[in-house]
């Protein structure tokens, strides 16, 4: 989803430009603003043809060459592992156009972004040879976080009736619980599964409700 978002941003921007990014992940493959087999875009990637290409990890797999890698930019870096790193400088590595140029070993520029400080992240931060940037202002228009604790049912009644309105007028509500399924180890915390039946039956009007996991 992520990947997908980036590259409608991108697309967006880089249209009054002429340039059109390529989207490459394990459901989607998009050359030229069309849907291609995964065969017909690892071709067009290694011969360079999209300049820009927006993906998950299934663009650090063995059977993706790029032609000269120049820039790699990581969004919610902490879910990269120390292999999935290496598989970035190989890429780099297989260059053809590096290796036309007798060049054995071309490291692309890297750009790695995350809001959640991991400890492997502070690492890197502190010991692994980068420059630091930090964001620390809103995005502009962003309207403020207002947070509320339900502390009594009349409280709970309320947020739901909140969210009804809300949601009734055309906007999202996301609803998180701490596990997926119910679990014999934590009987008093609830799961998404049983918590989404019983709210789409019992407490809100609108029946469009979906559920996701994360997975």
């Amino acid at each position: 989803m992520l990947a997908r978002q980036h590259y409608a941003t991108l697309e967006r921007i880089l249209e009054p430009l002429g340039e059109a990014p390529a989207l490459f992940t394990a459901s989607f493959r998009i050359l030229d603003g069309k849907s291609v087999s995964r065969k017909t875009l690892l071709g067009a990637i290694e011969a360079g043809i999209p300049r820009i290409i927006v993906g998950t990890h299934a663009l650090i797999q063995p059977d993706v060459r790029f032609q000269d890698l120049g820039l790699v930019i990581v969004d919610e870096q902490h879910r990269f592992g120390v292999a999935q790193r290496a598989a970035l400088q190989e890429a780099a590595f297989r260059s053809r156009d590096g290796e036309a140029k007798g060049k054995n070993e071309r490291v692309p520029h890297f750009l790695t972004m995350t809001a959640t400080p991991i400890p492997r992240t502070l690492a890197l931060a502190f010991f692994g040879n980068l420059d630091i940037s930090v964001l620390d202002e809103m995005p502009q228009n962003r309207l403020p976080i207002k947070t509320r604790v339900a502390k009594s049912e009349t409280d709970k009644r309320e947020v739901f009736r909140f969210i009804d309105r809300e949601i009734e007028s055309g906007r999202q509500a996301f609803i998180i619980f701490p596990l997926v399924e119910e679990s014999l180890a934590l009987k008093d915390v609830k799961a998404a599964t049983v918590e989404h039946a019983r709210l789409a039956e019992s407490v809100f009007r609108t029946g469009a409700w979906a559920w996701y996991t994360g997975v």
